[in-house]
């Protein structure tokens, strides 16, 4: 949901057609915490970096 929300929270973001968002979470033993890796996918002629941002973000303050 945090991807998909992005045009409305972050000015001068605008909507995207969104085709696949994965989230990958994996406790990290090395450090005291978690490794988080997204991955978003469009087949709009645009990148999806703030959306993988956003969602990176949101999940690791849900965490």
């Amino acid at each position: 949901m945090a991807a998909k929300q992005t045009a409305n929270l972050i000015p001068l973001c605008h909507p995207l057609p969104l085709q696949k968002i994965t989230v990958d979470i994996k406790l990290d033993k090395q450090l005291p915490g978690y490794q988080m890796h997204a991955t978003v996918k469009t087949k709009a002629e645009t990148g999806v970096e703030m959306e993988a941002l956003r969602v990176v973000s949101v999940g690791a303050l849900t965490l």
